[in-house]
C-alpha cells in the first residue's frame, strides 16, 4: 500500500511554506488539489512538476475513489493540498482520508500553515482549550444556534471565519448576542492588506469602518466570553421572564421565544416552555380583554 500525504500550503506569504513541504510535493507521484487554478502558480514558484488533479468538494467521492485505485500500488504516494493552510479544515480531504485509513493506506501530516493557530497566536487569549466553529451562518435561524452554541459551552475562546463582504454584518450580530466579549479580527492573515484588530466589538466596528481597505482578505475571528464574577451574577430569570424578554427584545411571538431559548440554552425543557408561554398567551389575553 502507498502513503498519503497531508500537506500545509501557505495562506499567503509563500517563504511559510516548510523545506519538508516542498520535498514531499517534489517526490510524490501525484498531487490532489482543491483548485489547480490556486496550486498551479505554487508549484511553478518553486519549480515542481509533479503532476496535479483536482479533488474539488463537489466530488470529493468519486475523485477519492479514483485516487485510493491509485494508491493502492506498492510505493505509490500522493499529497493532499487545499488552496491555503492546512487540509481537511473547512476544505476538501475529510472523504480521502478517511478512505485511506479505512484502505490501510499510510496517512502522513505534514504541518504548516494554519490561520486558526495564526490567529490564536496573536490574540493574547489564553487558550489552553479553545473551539473551531468555522463560518459564521447567514440565516436567522442558523445564527440563533450557533450563539446559542457559544453561550451554553463551558469555554470561553472561539474561533471563526468570516468572508469580507460580511465582516460588518456579522459583527453586529456577535454585539446583540456577546456585547461585553473581547474580539481578535484577523484580516488577510500574512498577505498585502493584513491587518488586527484587538478589543471590545464596538472599538473594532469603529476601526474598520475607517478602513477602506475592510473589504479585502478574509478575516479569522478569535471571540473571548468575558466570565460574570459570582458575586456580580444577576440573579436567574423565570422560564415566564426569558420568555417575554426574548419577544420584546428580538419582537417575536411565543412561540418563537420558545424556540429560541431552546436553541441558545439546550438544558431548558422545550415542554415546559410552551407550558410557560401558553399561560403567558392566556394571561396578555385575559389583560386585554379587562
Amino acid at each position: 500500500m502507498g502513503t498519503l500525504y497531508i500537506v500545509s500550503t501557505p495562506i499567503g506569504n509563500l517563504s511559510d511554506i516548510s523545506p519538508r513541504a516542498l520535498d514531499v510535493l517534489k517526490s510524490v507521484g501525484f498531487i490532489a488539489a482543491e483548485d489547480t487554478r490556486r496550486t498551479l502558480p505554487l508549484l511553478s514558484h518553486f519549480q515542481i512538476r509533479t503532476p496535479v488533479f483536482s479533488y474539488p468538494k463537489f466530488n470529493e467521492e468519486s475523485r477519492s475513489a479514483e485516487f485510493i485505485e491509485r494508491l493502492r500500488a506498492p510505493g505509490a504516494s500522493a499529497a493532499l493540498v487545499s488552496d491555503a493552510g492546512t487540509p481537511c479544515i473547512n476544505d476538501p480531504g475529510a472523504v480521502l482520508v478517511d478512505l485511506a485509513h479505512a484502505n490501510g493506506i499510510s496517512v502522513v501530516p505534514v504541518p504548516g500553515a494554519s490561520s486558526v493557530t495564526a490567529a490564536l497566536s496573536v490574540s493574547g487569549f489564553a487558550a489552553g482549550m479553545f473551539s473551531y466553529l468555522g463560518f459564521f451562518p447567514s440565516k436567522r435561524k442558523k445564527i440563533d444556534e450557533f450563539a446559542g452554541i457559544i453561550k451554553s459551552s463551558e469555554i470561553s475562546v472561539f474561533v471563526l471565519l468570516i468572508p469580507p463582504q460580511d465582516i460588518m454584518k456579522t459583527l453586529g450580530e456577535l454585539q446583540k448576542s456577546f456585547p461585553d466579549c473581547d474580539l481578535c479580527v484577523c484580516n488577510d492573515l500574512t498577505k498585502l492588506h493584513e491587518r488586527i484588530y484587538r478589543g471590545c466589538i464596538a472599538d473594532v466596528l469603529s476601526e474598520l469602518e475607517q478602513n477602506e481597505s475592510r473589504h479585502l482578505g478574509e478575516y479569522t475571528v478569535v471571540l473571548r466570553k468575558n466570565s460574570v464574577k459570582p458575586d456580580e451574577a444577576a440573579p436567574p430569570l423565570s422560564a415566564e421572564a426569558m420568555i417575554v424578554d426574548v419577544m420584546v427584545q428580538r419582537g417575536v411571538s411565543p412561540k418563537e421565544a420558545v424556540n429560541i431559548l431552546k436553541s441558545e440554552n439546550p438544558p431548558l425543557s422545550k415542554k415546559d416552555l410552551y407550558q410557560k408561554a401558553l399561560n403567558l398567551k392566556k394571561l396578555l389575553k385575559g389583560i386585554k380583554e379587562e
